[in-house]
Protein backbone atom coordinates (compact mmCIF):
# COMPACT_ATOMS: atom_id res chain seq x y z
CA UNK A 1 0.00 0.00 0.00
CA UNK A 2 1.46 3.42 -0.67
CA UNK A 3 0.13 6.43 1.51
CA UNK A 4 1.06 10.09 0.86
CA UNK A 5 0.45 12.68 2.88
CA UNK A 6 -0.21 16.33 1.19
CA UNK A 7 0.81 19.12 3.64
CA UNK A 8 0.95 23.30 3.28
CA UNK A 9 4.69 22.75 1.77
CA UNK A 10 5.66 19.37 2.44
CA UNK A 11 4.81 15.98 1.07
CA UNK A 12 5.58 12.85 3.15
CA UNK A 13 5.32 9.37 1.38
CA UNK A 14 5.12 6.15 2.77
CA UNK A 15 5.07 2.83 1.45
CA UNK A 16 3.78 -0.03 3.20
CA UNK A 17 5.17 -3.16 1.55
CA UNK A 18 3.82 -5.92 4.08
CA UNK A 19 0.92 -6.88 1.60
CA UNK A 20 3.47 -9.07 -0.28
CA UNK A 21 5.43 -10.23 2.80
CA UNK A 22 4.61 -13.62 4.86
CA UNK A 23 4.85 -12.10 8.47
CA UNK A 24 3.58 -13.23 11.91
CA UNK A 25 1.41 -11.65 14.47
CA UNK A 26 2.63 -8.00 15.66
CA UNK A 27 4.24 -5.01 14.41
CA UNK A 28 5.92 -5.43 11.22
CA UNK A 29 9.67 -5.19 11.22
CA UNK A 30 11.22 -1.47 10.92
CA UNK A 31 12.60 -2.44 7.35
CA UNK A 32 9.49 -3.52 5.71
CA UNK A 33 8.73 0.76 5.41
CA UNK A 34 9.93 3.03 3.55
CA UNK A 35 9.65 6.73 3.45
CA UNK A 36 10.58 9.98 1.53
CA UNK A 37 9.90 13.46 2.94
CA UNK A 38 10.06 16.40 0.76
CA UNK A 39 9.14 19.83 2.07
CA UNK A 40 9.89 23.91 1.84
CA UNK A 41 8.94 24.24 -1.90
CA UNK A 42 5.96 25.13 -3.95
CA UNK A 43 3.83 21.88 -4.09
CA UNK A 44 4.11 21.71 -8.10
CA UNK A 45 7.86 21.34 -7.04
CA UNK A 46 7.46 19.02 -4.43
CA UNK A 47 5.25 16.37 -6.81
CA UNK A 48 7.41 16.40 -9.62
CA UNK A 49 10.05 15.03 -6.71
CA UNK A 50 7.61 12.26 -5.58
CA UNK A 51 7.27 12.00 -9.17
CA UNK A 52 10.76 10.15 -9.49
CA UNK A 53 10.79 7.58 -6.59
CA UNK A 54 7.16 6.87 -7.56
CA UNK A 55 6.96 3.54 -9.54
CA UNK A 56 5.21 4.21 -12.35
CA UNK A 57 4.10 0.72 -13.22
CA UNK A 58 2.44 -0.07 -9.99
CA UNK A 59 -1.01 -0.30 -9.65
CA UNK A 60 -1.10 -0.93 -5.66
CA UNK A 61 -3.67 1.95 -4.47
CA UNK A 62 -2.83 5.24 -3.21
CA UNK A 63 -3.83 6.86 -0.43
CA UNK A 64 -3.48 10.65 -0.36
CA UNK A 65 -3.92 12.23 2.84
CA UNK A 66 -5.34 16.00 2.91
CA UNK A 67 -4.36 18.78 5.07
CA UNK A 68 -6.97 21.62 4.24
CA UNK A 69 -9.85 23.64 4.75
CA UNK A 70 -13.03 20.88 5.74
CA UNK A 71 -16.50 21.68 6.75
CA UNK A 72 -18.84 19.23 8.80
CA UNK A 73 -22.70 18.41 7.88
CA UNK A 74 -25.03 16.21 9.94
CA UNK A 75 -25.47 12.79 8.14
CA UNK A 76 -29.74 13.65 8.33
CA UNK A 77 -28.77 16.85 6.02
CA UNK A 78 -26.44 15.33 3.79
CA UNK A 79 -27.57 15.08 0.15
CA UNK A 80 -24.27 14.18 -2.19
CA UNK A 81 -25.62 15.86 -5.26
CA UNK A 82 -25.25 19.29 -3.03
CA UNK A 83 -21.26 18.88 -1.79
CA UNK A 84 -20.10 21.21 -4.08
CA UNK A 85 -22.80 24.10 -3.24
CA UNK A 86 -22.35 23.47 0.33
CA UNK A 87 -18.61 23.46 0.34
CA UNK A 88 -18.30 26.99 -1.31
CA UNK A 89 -21.32 28.65 0.91
CA UNK A 90 -19.17 27.71 3.63
CA UNK A 91 -15.79 27.93 2.40
CA UNK A 92 -16.06 29.90 -0.25
CA UNK A 93 -13.35 30.68 -2.79
CA UNK A 94 -11.58 33.57 -4.00
CA UNK A 95 -12.48 34.45 -7.93
CA UNK A 96 -9.34 33.84 -8.85
CA UNK A 97 -8.92 30.65 -7.10
CA UNK A 98 -8.34 27.66 -9.46
CA UNK A 99 -10.96 25.48 -9.80
CA UNK A 100 -11.18 22.31 -7.36
CA UNK A 101 -12.80 19.37 -6.78
CA UNK A 102 -14.58 18.56 -3.80
CA UNK A 103 -14.71 15.23 -1.68
CA UNK A 104 -16.52 13.89 1.46
CA UNK A 105 -15.90 11.18 4.13
CA UNK A 106 -18.61 10.01 6.43
CA UNK A 107 -18.15 9.72 9.92
CA UNK A 108 -20.19 6.72 11.33
CA UNK A 109 -19.88 7.30 14.91
CA UNK A 110 -20.09 11.07 15.26
CA UNK A 111 -23.44 10.96 12.25
CA UNK A 112 -21.92 13.45 10.32
CA UNK A 113 -19.77 13.84 6.74
CA UNK A 114 -16.66 16.06 6.40
CA UNK A 115 -16.64 17.39 3.10
CA UNK A 116 -13.25 19.15 1.82
CA UNK A 117 -11.74 19.98 -1.43
CA UNK A 118 -8.84 19.84 -3.31
CA UNK A 119 -6.90 21.47 -6.29
CA UNK A 120 -8.09 19.85 -9.70
CA UNK A 121 -4.82 20.34 -10.79
CA UNK A 122 -3.28 18.45 -8.03
CA UNK A 123 -5.90 15.91 -8.38
CA UNK A 124 -4.70 15.17 -12.28
CA UNK A 125 -1.33 15.74 -11.53
CA UNK A 126 -1.59 12.54 -9.07
CA UNK A 127 -4.08 10.72 -11.43
CA UNK A 128 -1.23 10.91 -13.97
CA UNK A 129 1.27 8.71 -11.83
CA UNK A 130 -0.93 6.47 -9.75
CA UNK A 131 -4.02 4.12 -11.45
CA UNK A 132 -5.85 3.73 -8.29
CA UNK A 133 -6.30 6.99 -6.15
CA UNK A 134 -8.27 7.43 -3.15
CA UNK A 135 -8.58 11.20 -1.60
CA UNK A 136 -9.15 11.72 2.00
CA UNK A 137 -8.89 14.66 4.46
CA UNK A 138 -6.52 14.35 7.20
CA UNK A 139 -9.01 15.65 9.46
CA UNK A 140 -11.11 12.46 9.26
CA UNK A 141 -9.05 9.98 10.68
CA UNK A 142 -8.26 12.58 13.88
CA UNK A 143 -12.35 12.90 14.19
CA UNK A 144 -13.05 8.98 13.87
CA UNK A 145 -9.87 7.81 16.25
CA UNK A 146 -10.81 10.97 19.06
CA UNK A 147 -14.24 10.00 19.02
CA UNK A 148 -13.41 6.27 19.72
CA UNK A 149 -11.70 7.95 22.60
CA UNK A 150 -13.79 7.78 25.85
CA UNK A 151 -13.67 6.84 29.64
CA UNK A 152 -17.81 6.27 29.34
CA UNK A 153 -20.53 7.12 27.23
CA UNK A 154 -21.75 10.49 28.31
CA UNK A 155 -18.50 11.85 28.53
CA UNK A 156 -17.45 15.67 27.37
CA UNK A 157 -14.41 16.08 26.08
CA UNK A 158 -12.27 18.52 23.93
CA UNK A 159 -9.02 17.52 21.82
CA UNK A 160 -6.58 20.28 20.22
CA UNK A 161 -4.74 18.86 17.23
CA UNK A 162 -1.88 20.63 16.40
CA UNK A 163 -0.84 20.63 12.61
CA UNK A 164 2.18 22.29 10.39
CA UNK A 165 -0.23 26.00 9.96
CA UNK A 166 -3.40 25.68 11.65
CA UNK A 167 -5.29 24.00 14.76
CA UNK A 168 -8.34 21.70 14.70
CA UNK A 169 -10.65 21.73 17.96
CA UNK A 170 -13.42 19.07 18.58
CA UNK A 171 -15.56 18.68 21.36
CA UNK A 172 -17.42 15.08 21.73
CA UNK A 173 -19.86 13.52 24.01
CA UNK A 174 -19.23 10.08 24.04
CA UNK A 175 -18.94 9.69 20.52
CA UNK A 176 -21.02 12.58 19.73
CA UNK A 177 -19.36 14.94 17.71
CA UNK A 178 -20.51 18.42 19.17
CA UNK A 179 -18.72 20.82 17.33
CA UNK A 180 -15.34 20.95 14.93
CA UNK A 181 -13.55 23.59 13.84
CA UNK A 182 -10.01 24.84 12.14
CA UNK A 183 -8.03 27.97 13.45
CA UNK A 184 -5.36 29.36 11.53
CA UNK A 185 -3.01 30.15 13.80
CA UNK A 186 0.30 28.28 16.17
CA UNK A 187 0.28 30.90 18.36
CA UNK A 188 -0.07 29.89 22.35
CA UNK A 189 -1.91 32.71 23.78
CA UNK A 190 -4.24 32.43 20.62
CA UNK A 191 -5.22 28.48 20.81
CA UNK A 192 -5.76 28.81 24.21
CA UNK A 193 -8.15 31.25 23.42
CA UNK A 194 -10.59 29.87 20.69
CA UNK A 195 -10.03 26.21 21.57
CA UNK A 196 -11.41 27.94 25.62
CA UNK A 197 -14.25 29.71 23.78
CA UNK A 198 -15.26 27.36 21.33
CA UNK A 199 -15.85 24.46 24.11
CA UNK A 200 -17.37 26.84 25.75
CA UNK A 201 -20.13 27.59 23.37
CA UNK A 202 -20.88 23.70 23.62
CA UNK A 203 -21.19 23.62 27.46
CA UNK A 204 -17.97 22.07 27.22
CA UNK A 205 -16.40 24.22 30.06
CA UNK A 206 -12.83 24.22 30.89
CA UNK A 207 -13.06 24.01 34.21
CA UNK A 208 -14.53 20.42 33.84
CA UNK A 209 -14.11 18.83 30.64
CA UNK A 210 -10.88 17.35 30.13
CA UNK A 211 -8.62 18.56 27.27
CA UNK A 212 -6.53 16.11 24.90
CA UNK A 213 -4.08 17.63 22.96
CA UNK A 214 -1.96 15.78 19.63
CA UNK A 215 0.45 16.63 17.60
CA UNK A 216 4.34 17.32 17.38
CA UNK A 217 5.18 16.45 21.06
CA UNK A 218 7.57 19.26 22.02
CA UNK A 219 4.44 21.74 20.72
CA UNK A 220 1.97 19.79 22.29
CA UNK A 221 3.93 19.96 25.90
CA UNK A 222 4.61 23.76 25.54
CA UNK A 223 1.11 24.07 24.78
CA UNK A 224 -0.06 21.49 27.63
CA UNK A 225 2.22 23.84 30.43
CA UNK A 226 0.31 26.84 29.64
CA UNK A 227 -3.17 25.41 28.84
CA UNK A 228 -3.04 23.92 32.49
CA UNK A 229 -3.77 27.54 34.05
CA UNK A 230 -7.01 27.95 32.61
CA UNK A 231 -8.14 23.91 31.88
CA UNK A 232 -8.46 21.41 35.25
CA UNK A 233 -7.15 18.57 33.22
CA UNK A 234 -4.79 18.15 30.35
CA UNK A 235 -3.34 15.25 28.89
CA UNK A 236 -0.80 14.83 25.87
CA UNK A 237 -1.53 12.24 23.53
CA UNK A 238 2.28 10.63 23.22
CA UNK A 239 2.26 9.29 19.83
CA UNK A 240 4.01 5.53 20.72
CA UNK A 241 1.71 5.09 23.19
CA UNK A 242 -1.41 5.65 21.10
CA UNK A 243 -0.18 3.17 18.48
CA UNK A 244 1.19 0.45 20.54
CA UNK A 245 4.58 1.31 19.79
CA UNK A 246 4.46 0.93 15.77
CA UNK A 247 7.91 1.55 14.23
CA UNK A 248 6.72 4.19 12.14
CA UNK A 249 6.26 6.32 15.27
CA UNK A 250 10.02 6.49 15.64
CA UNK A 251 9.76 8.39 12.36
CA UNK A 252 9.19 12.17 14.21
CA UNK A 253 8.96 13.90 10.61
CA UNK A 254 5.81 11.80 10.16
CA UNK A 255 2.67 14.16 11.13
CA UNK A 256 0.14 12.28 13.58
CA UNK A 257 -2.68 12.88 11.80
CA UNK A 258 -0.59 11.18 8.54
CA UNK A 259 0.14 7.94 11.22
CA UNK A 260 -3.60 7.95 12.76
CA UNK A 261 -4.64 7.48 8.56
CA UNK A 262 -2.43 4.27 7.86
CA UNK A 263 -2.25 2.55 11.64
CA UNK A 264 -5.98 3.03 11.57
CA UNK A 265 -7.05 1.04 8.75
Amino acid sequence: MHYLHLGDQQIHYVIDQSSSLLTTDGALPFQHWQWDIHRDQPIPLLLQQVSDVVPHESRTPLHIVVNGAATLIPMADFDETHCEAHLDFTLPQRTDSLERRVFYDVLPASNAVLIFGISENICAAFERLWSNVYFVSAQTGILRRFATRQEHSREKRCFIHLRSQAVDVACFLGNHLLGYNTFDTLQTADIIYYACQFATTLDCFPASTPFYISGQATLCEALAQSLRDYVSKVDVVQTQEEFAHHPLTTVAQLPFEFLTHILSL
